[in-house]
């Protein structure tokens, strides 16, 4: 399957997706851009007072031919860093992630932790994150992702 035809059909998974779910869940989202493991397209949707959903889909920084779809569950700690203007959250959960390759596709597991910066008087917030990720099929391996975003919030 060509790099192409992967990235067209996880963005209309992804779109179909979050249209089927929108009205099921409640809270604000963001939709920008990440840098990292994946490059690309970031997207949250808050779930509660404390958890959000993150999905991200790119491609992979250090190869040309892989694209990326994670998907993570996080929990934010708002009181861990205190700040007077804004809100810092450190955030930490548990997800997957797909690789697609040319000829084979990578499942793993990951544990995202990181912190996102809230802007106060602006829609934008500034996120970045450590990630283990153990691949469990086809083959056992571990690595770690390092990914910033910076997305747009809308109410």
């Amino acid at each position: 399957m060509r790099l192409g035809s992967v990235l067209k059909f996880t963005s209309i998974v992804l779109v179909g997706w979050s249209l089927s779910v929108s009205s099921v869940l409640a809270g604000p989202y963001s939709l920008g851009i990440s840098i990292g493991d994946p490059t690309g397209i970031s997207y949250k949707r808050w779930l509660g007072q404390t958890t959000a959903l993150q999905v991200a889909m790119g491609w992979q920084t250090n190869t040309t031919d892989s694209a990326h779809i994670i998907v993570d569950q996080v929990m934010h700690d708002m009181e861990v860093f205190p700040v007077d203007v804004g809100r810092l959250m450190l955030y930490y959960g548990i997800g997957g992630r797909a690789m697609y390759k040319v000829d084979i596709t990578t499942l793993g597991l990951r544990i995202p932790v990181g912190m996102v910066y809230e802007l106060p008087k602006a829609p934008f917030e500034v996120s970045a994150e450590l990630v283990p990720v153990v691949d469990v099929a086809p083959d056992t391996r571990f690595d770690i992702d390092v990914l910033l975003a910076l997305r747009y919030r809308f109410k």
